[in-house]
This record gives C-alpha cells, structure tokens and sequence, in this order.
C-alpha cells in the first residue's frame, strides 16, 4: 500500500474544509489510521512551529508528552523526529489553507513512503501551488523513500466547482426559509442574491443564515432583502474574501 498525495483545490467559500473535516473526523476514517493530524498553514506560518504542531498532535494520540527538547531542536531534527514516530505506521495528515509550497521542503522528509497505506491531504485555493505537493525519493537518511511525481497515479487532483442553480437554490431556501421552497413575492430577489454568491456554500449558508429564524425568514430579513442587495453582498464577499 502505496503513500497517497491528494489536493483538494477550490475558491474561498467552496467549502474544501468543511468537506475535508467531514471526511477527516469521520469515525471510518478515525478508525483506519493510527495517526492523525490536521496542520493549517497560514501565509505568515513559521516552520518550526509547523513541525512542532505536527510532532504535539503525534504525541497526544500516543497519550504522552512531547519531549522539551523539541523547543530548542533544528527544522532537522524536527523533521527526523517525525519521519521516526512515523516508521512503520499508517497516518493521514491533512494541510489546510495552503497558500505557498515553501513548507513542503521539509514536510516531504519527514512523512515517509513505508507502504503502510498513508495519505497526504492538501487543501488550498490554487492548482500552481498544490501541483508541488511530491514525495521525492531521499536516500540521504536512514529510510529511502519512494518517489511520487504529478504524473503518478498516487497523486489525485479534485477540484471543487461552484454549486449549481438548483443546488444553490435548494441550499439558501433551506437556510432562510427552513423549506425546500421561497415565498413567491421574494423569488425575484432571492435568486438575485443566489447569482452574486457565485455558487459557493459558505456565503449563500452565511447569507441565508443572516436573513433567517428559526421558524423562517424573519420580518427584519426580509426588509434586508429587499434593500440594496448588491452593497450588502460586496460586503459580505469581502468578509468572506
């Protein structure tokens, strides 16, 4: 069982990881893996603190604590560190919010190919950046590991797509309306709003929750509505942007 890369690539608000958390806390998944850890890279991330990161979440799945030498060790022997923890186990790791590579220099070393089956889950807005996510083979260290290119059948590229008209329909009547339909009088403006959330979940969910009560649209919401929808959107895009 070979090492597995897979890039999940989607714009802002197309919910790569409410989809990637869905699957990564899903109790088959859970159960599947002995080591499980979830590392969001920020354009300002420090590399050591992402080695750090990713050495802590190890050490609370094995019920101990993580050594204090890791506060004063190398990007080096961070990464040794984890290739060690690593051998001869199963572990699914999951990147989310990547905006840049750079981290992956590292990262490749310390997640080793040991034909246990494990899977490399990155997430991130752009094809260019996730198409840098190899395993290169490295017979420096003590463990050579085998080498996956973008042209491996081990690396997989989903792409997550706008939701259709009639999904994005179905999904903002369910949020503002709690009903598979919209009062006919707020049809019009409805869609008007479905159209400038450009088919992405998290902004017609945010959107449609704003204008909602618990026992439907509320009086309040639907003033909101019906006054300049385009200024209320641009502001929310840029939240959510």
């Amino acid at each position: 069982m070979t090492l597995k890369v897979i890039s999940v690539v989607g714009m802002p608000g197309s919910g790569k990881t409410t989809l990637l958390r869905s699957v990564f806390n899903h109790e088959n998944v859970r159960g599947s893996f002995e080591y499980h850890a979830w590392i969001i890279v920020t354009p300002e991330y420090s590399i050591k603190e992402l080695l750090r990161s990713t050495l802590n979440q190890i050490f609370e799945e094995r019920q101990e604590p993580m050594p204090a030498s890791t506060n004063i060790m190398s990007e080096f022997q961070l990464v040794e560190m984890i290739s060690r923890c690593l051998r001869n186990r199963r572990y699914i790791f999951v990147f989310d919010d990547v905006w840049s590579s750079g981290f992956w220099e590292y990262f490749k070393y310390a997640l080793p190919d040991n034909n246990c089956g494990s899977r490399i889950v990155v997430a991130s807005r752009s094809a260019e950046v996730v198409s840098a996510f190899k395993v290169s083979s490295d017979n420096s260290g003590s463990e050579a590991k085998k080498g996956l290119d973008s042209d491996s059948k081990d690396v997989h590229h989903y792409y997550l797509s706008p939701l259709p008209r009639n999904y994005a329909w179905s999904l903002f009547c369910k949020k503002a309306f709690q009903s598979e339909s919209c009062p006919p009088e707020l049809e019009y403006l409805s869609w008007k709003i479905i159209e400038k959330c450009s088919g992405l979940p998290l902004v017609i969910v945010a959107i449609g929750g704003l204008l909602s009560t618990k026992g439907g649209m509320s009086r309040l919401g639907r003033e909101c509505l019906k006054a300049s929808i385009g200024k209320k959107m641009k502001a929310l895009h840029s939240c959510m942007l």
